[in-house]
């Protein structure tokens, strides 16, 4: 309300932030946004922002008045607060926020849009708050809470406004990264009265009584608008208010601000005792309640961030390498998403197994995906159904924006149609049969349930009147003779076949990317024409063999599995039957072992010949201990997976699954009319909506099966009888299954395994066990321990598990390792995620057969000293541990090819003996704050692929660094204070891929860079200091591939054009570059070229149009003057595709027309632009451009101007409609308009399947 008195300004000259904040005032500005504090090493893991309230004098120096301590001496959000929180970054705005009438008599009139207009800009343009997309925490008091509020609809509104628009990025990721919203002393309620009150109580005049009636009113509808948004976002909000009235005048106090109105839709809220409205935020010492809820407050957010990120699953794979026609599919299926329009739209991608859907639908998803509130893609529905509900598969794959929903899929008791209630969501359904299986989805959407906007997609094999109900369907058609003899050609690239049976075998594919990349794999290295006869005959009786469209294709692919070995095809089966949910990789390998010779040369043959692939995938850390961490994993196509299931059913003992409410469940057959035993594998899972003690329960009888060898369990409750593992098994993974025997005096009692257990597992060969206290707590009912019980272990007897090769633990209950551990005699891979764990047992080091070793332990906090005895150690992951040191005998791990060490933040160095891991491959080295590189670093000589980051005491590579003569690939990430590279840094011979990413400080590159004779890739991204490239960077004769990304660059060397090998150039957020040299039009090889925000840039060189290779170039320029293109431009005859995004340009080249290859082009006019560029006669000569897209912003080029435009483009034989986004003109040559009822941007509606 009012501002503190000041006693002294000593503060004034110690205090940074008041520094900046006063050169900045002096430029005249109002609203002004100033930087407190930033993290001196390292990028800031939270940005907190704070607003003042009103003010009755001078506001300039409100911004760190109002948060000053009671006795002036230090401004606590820049000291007490950065104590806590060192990673931080903390602004402080400035706003006109006067009541008072000025000394010249004009009334004080608060204009709160316009206040959060302009610091908003301040905020985002300015700070480029948001932009890392750290959580941001809003605080403000009293007044400031509804300017923060108001910010927060300003960026909403323009969030819509630019939806279609690049520009909409900066605010949506401005207004996902809101993560809390603070408020002391605010008004929530939607009124002033208070504050007025005490306004007009005084005996200066402050603000007239017509502008109090408008102000009060506005903060009704501030705080309207922010309640619907902070729902929209998920933001949580904390509010303190005052116990004690304030002095207002000299004849009385009062509350200002009531506990009704503060405490309002407010998450949490605190009344401070012995607070007014002013020192509320003035809190005596950091154990001063308003200083301690604020803190408490932002550990909260930063904890709920941890969570998001060590939880985030991004879709399970990315598009395939071959994406042969798949973008103008993906165009169409946009078109027919009709995005532009409100009302919820349900389409449906028809078509065979194998025919791409699938691949499509994950393309469309992950185009438009960021653009809803909620998004999620369900993988195989027909089958994931079996084990979940469809709520529940929808809210394990929920998207908030562009991020991973993990906070609402962790929470049980909150229903996902709740979450999404008048929510515009995007729902992805892939491989749906029976409708069903989607009834409860299509119901609410038919009953517009969710919001404006939302979009069903399903794909299915099934044409079903009933399942497509009200769907717009489109089938998936076969490609055509060229896509597929293009893809068939990337997977059998023998050039030495004739040409005529490589088309007859392509025709026979019938178009299907499945058959034309298996029969291509199948035939990839095949030179004998004979083989490749005999395979065409056989695909023709394939195809004219009787049974359903499935069968036949199963027909084609078969002859792929019957090439396969014996044992190749027992690994087929089992993937296809038993390990088709992407268990990590070592199990399954383990598993093998006990039956199938070598199983690694198998599945390099199933990969060769494209029946699996084996990916990187982040796996689910169920226990919070330190980052995601990626592993193997096995995927395979549902059409292989159904032919591998119909080979085994008729074949082999079988797999059963069962999940919740399944009604085979307790009618389980274990043997034949014969007696033999029919099941190989048995998999239980139930996730319900219930606390722990809601498991499925097993009869005792499924583990009386002679021939089990594969057994997984989830969420089970194996209580109530004694449990007898058959010896015949070879993998076991028990997930948070509950055993509680009531006679039993163990403490564990919720512990799955126990000693007992050992005997009949002396066969076992890979073992899995999770538990959870999120789930498993450890004082639920039935559990005889609790978080407070010493030492919790494995069964002592642990170690009897002689042919163990895999063990998997994820438990935040364990707390030590029984003492005999290390004598597991075969143990090949062991993973511990286990953060109680404190202490290694001294057997550790008897794991002499253990080649790879995970530790995830946050307790941990030294290794054995006689470490470096693990002999065999080929592959080492150290994370999140508190160890100060790596013993010194870490340099006998003379196996040892690859090690991770991440987040070790007291990790201090590496030990002299490194370098003598002359074996050494992989080295990655991150968040090790304290970490710096011994002289011995040098000797690493078979090194060949390093990454570092954010390792913040490392301010320099060593001078040996240029010795490492094996490495490839390097990866300096986040560094923040290295101001050069060493002079060796050009005897990297080897160097192929060079990363340096936020290396801060770094002005320039070293002139022996140019020695970098075999470097194909680099990228060089936010070096902000760097301003210039070295005069020996055209001697980079190899480079391929090269990104310039927020740089101070003013332009690249005259050796530039010298780069032969470039084919691919990215030039971004450069705001300083102002030339590019004459040389530029030598890059002879240069294929694609992207120059986005250069907005300094004028023109380009007049050799620009002897690029004679550019196929693709794209502009973003976002400058007044860059007004035309070179007259050279129409001699870039090989362009192919051109796009001009935010242009201003006056005219298109006369020379236009000599683009002879031209077939797409974008223009899009930036913002101001009053006149289209003039259209030059030779447009018409561009024979072979198929489409021009026109984007023009809104209120800019007048209509009339528009038309006579259009009408010129008409005149030359052009169709224009409306594009699928707003302000946007698609026209396409009259010859080859698309057939797709395509009519004014809509579609042709109904059931018809229109082919794409």
């Amino acid at each position: 309300m009012s501002e503190s008195p000041l006693r002294g300004a000593s503060w004034r000259a110690s205090d940074p932030a008041y520094a900046a904040g006063s050169q900045r005032m002096q430029s005249g500005q109002v609203d002004i946004v100033h930087e407190l504090r930033r993290p001196t090493l390292g990028s800031p893991n939270i940005e907190l922002i704070f607003f003042h309230g009103l003010q009755l004098g001078d506001y300039s120096e409100a911004y760190i008045k109002t948060w000053m301590s009671p006795d002036q001496s230090q401004s606590w959000i820049s000291t007490w607060l950065v104590e806590k929180f060192p990673r931080s970054r903390v602004l402080s705005v400035s706003y006109d926020s006067i009541v008072r009438k000025s000394t010249t008599g004009k009334d004080g009139t608060i204009d709160l849009a316009a206040t959060a207009e302009d610091l908003l800009i301040s905020l985002i343009e300015v700070e480029n708050v948001g932009n890392t997309q750290c959580p941001i925490v809003l605080i403000g008091h009293s007044l400031g809470g509804l300017v923060l509020k108001e910010i927060c609809s300003h960026a909403e509104r323009l969030s819509r406004v630019f939806s279609e628009s690049l520009r909409v990025v900066p605010y949506k990721k401005f207004l996902n990264s809101i993560k809390g919203t603070f408020f002391y002393a605010t008004p929530n309620g939607g009124s002033l009265e208070g504050e007025l009150a005490a306004v007009l109580s005084g005996e200066e005049p402050f603000l007239t009584p017509k502008y109090l009636a408008l102000l009060n009113h506005e903060t009704a509808r501030i705080s309207g608008e922010f309640a619907k948004l902070r729902r929209k976002y998920g933001w949580k909000t904390y509010g303190v208010g005052e116990a004690d009235e304030t002095l207002i005048s000299s004849t009385g106090s009062m509350i200002l601000v009531e506990e009704r109105q503060a405490s309002f839709d407010m998450d949490t809220f605190s009344k401070i005792q012995g607070t007014n409205h002013i020192n509320i935020c003035q809190p005596g010492e950091k154990t001063s309640e308003s200083f301690v809820c604020l803190v408490d407050f932002i550990n909260s957010v930063i904890q709920d961030q941890e969570e998001a990120e060590n939880e985030e699953v991004l879709l399970q794979f990315g598009l395939p390498e071959h994406g042969v026609s798949l973008e103008d599919r993906v165009r169409h299926v946009l078109e027919q998403l009709q995005l532009r329009e409100t009302q919820p739209l349900m389409v449906a991608l028809i078509g065979m197994g194998g025919i791409g859907k699938t691949t499509l639908a994950r393309a469309v998803y992950m185009e438009i995906y960021s653009s809803f509130e909620f998004s999620s893609f369900v993988y195989n529905t027909k089958d994931a159904l079996r084990l979940r509900s469809v709520d529940i598969l929808f809210k394990d794959n929920l998207y908030r924006g562009e991020k991973k929903d993990t906070r609402t899929s962790l929470n049980k008791s909150v229903s996902v149609w709740k979450i999404l209630k008048g929510k515009k969501a995007l729902l992805v359904l892939d491989d749906v049969d029976d409708r069903e299986q989607i009834k409860i989805v299509t119901s609410l959407i038919e009953s517009n349930w969710f919001g404006r906007g939302t979009r069903l997609i399903i794909t299915s094999r099934v044409r079903s009147d009933d399942l497509l109900h009200e769907f717009v369907s489109l089938e998936v058609r076969e490609l055509n003779p060229d896509d597929s003899r293009t893809l068939f050609r990337c997977h059998a690239t023998n050039p030495e076949v004739p040409e005529e049976l490589v088309n007859k075998l392509v025709a026979q594919c019938g178009g299907l990317p499945l058959t034309l990349e298996i029969v291509g794999a199948y035939l990839r290295d095949e030179k004998n024409p004979k083989v490749w006869e005999e395979t065409i005959r056989r695909l023709q009786r394939a195809e004219s063999a009787s049974g359903t469209v499935d069968n036949r294709l199963w027909n084609k692919l078969r002859m792929c599995y019957e090439s396969l070995e014996g044992m190749e095809q027992e690994m087929f089966l089992d993937l296809a039957t038993v390990f088709y949910d992407h268990h990590d990789l070592e199990l399954l390998r383990a598993a093998w072992k006990r039956s199938i010779p070598a199983p690694e040369v198998g599945l390099k043959n199933l990969a060769d010949r494209s029946l699996i692939k084996i990916v990187q995938q982040a796996t689910k850390n169920d226990v919070d201990c330190g980052p995601i961490l990626k592993r193997e994993r096995v995927w395979i196509h549902a059409q292989l997976r159904d032919m591998g299931q119909a080979i085994a059913a008729k074949t082999r003992p079988k797999f059963v699954v069962f999940g919740q409410d399944d009604p085979a469940f307790n009618q389980l057959m274990t043997t034949n009319s014969s007696g033999e035993s029919v099941v190989k594998g048995l998999k239980v899972s139930y996730f319900g909506q219930g606390q722990s003690r809601d498991r499925t329960k097993i009869p005792a009888s499924f583990f009386s099966l002679p021939e089990l060898r594969f057994l997984f369990l989830e969420n089970v409750d194996i209580s109530g009888f004694l449990v007898k593992f058959p010896p015949s098994l070879a993998l076991l993974s028990l997930h948070h299954c509950r055993r509680v025997l009531a006679s039993s005096t163990m403490s564990w009692h919720n512990w799955p395994l126990r000693d007992t257990d050992l005997a009949s597992l002396s066969n076992l060969a890979a073992l899995e066990i999770c538990t959870d206290p999120k789930i498993d707590p450890p004082d639920s009912p039935g559990s005889s321990f609790s978080s407070s019980s010493p030492k919790l272990s494995l069964p002592s007897g642990f170690h009897k598990l002689s042919k163990l090769l895999v063990l998997l633990l994820r438990s935040e209950v364990v707390k030590e390792l029984p003492p005999k551990f290390g004598h597991l005699p075969r143990l090949e891979y062991l993973d511990l995620r286990t953060p109680e764990l404190a202490v290694l047992p001294e057997s550790f080091v008897g794991l002499s057969t253990l080649e790879r070793l995970c530790l995830q332990c946050r307790s941990l906090q030294k290794l054995p000293a006689a470490f470096g005895e693990l002999k065999s150690l080929r592959i080492l992951e150290l994370h999140s541990l508190l160890i100060e040191e790596l013993p010194e005998s870490f340099g006998s791990l003379q196996a040892l090819r690859k090690l991770d060490i991440y987040s070790c933040h007291k990790l201090f160095s590496l030990p002299d003996s490194i370098g003598k891991l002359t074996n050494l491959e992989s080295l990655v080295l991150s968040s090790c704050n304290q970490l710096t590189l011994p002289e011995s670093f040098g000797e690493l000589e078979g090194l060949q692929s390093l990454e570092i980051r954010y390792c913040e005491r490392l301010k320099q590579l060593p001078e040996c660094f240029g010795q490492l003569q094996m490495l490839q690939t390097l990866k300096l990430l986040h560094f923040y204070e290295l101001p050069n590279l060493p002079d060796s840094f050009g005897q990297l011979w080897s160097l192929q891929d060079l990363v340096m990413t936020q290396c801060l400080g770094l002005r320039k590159l070293p002139e022996s860079l140019g020695q970098l004779g075999v470097l194909r890739k680099l990228r060089i991204v936010e070096c902000y200091d760097l301003s210039a490239l070295p005069a020996s960077f055209g001697h980079l004769s190899a480079l391929q591939y090269l990104t310039i990304n927020r740089c101070q660059l003013r332009t690249l060397p005259e050796s530039f054009g010298q780069l032969k090998s470039l084919q691919t150039l990215r030039l971004e957020k450069l705001p300083s570059l102002r030339s590019l040299p004459e040389t530029f039009g030598q890059l002879s090889a240069l294929k694609t070229l992207m120059i986005y925000q250069c907005e300094n840039l004028p023109y380009l060189p007049a050799s620009f149009g002897d690029l004679a290779s550019l196929q693709r170039l794209e502009m973003e320029l976002q400058s007044r003057i860059f007004s035309k293109l070179p007259d050279s431009f129409g001699r870039l005859s090989t362009l192919q595709t051109l796009k001009i995004i935010s242009c201003h340009l006056q005219s298109l080249p006369e020379t236009i027309g000599g683009l002879s290859s031209l077939e797409t082009m974008r223009i899009s006019l930036g913002k101001g632009v009053k006149v289209l560029p003039d259209i030059p006669d030779s447009f018409e000569q561009l024979t072979t451009l198929q489409e021009l897209t026109l984007e023009v912003p809104p209120k800019s080029v007048a209509m009339d101007l528009l038309s006579v435009w259009l009408e010129k483009l008409e005149d030359m034989g052009w169709i224009c409609t409306r594009g699928p986004i707003e302000r946007a003109i698609v026209c396409h040559k009259a010859s080859s308009f698309p057939k797709h009822g395509f009519e004014d941007g809509g579609f042709t509606a109904g059931r018809s399947f229109e082919s794409l």
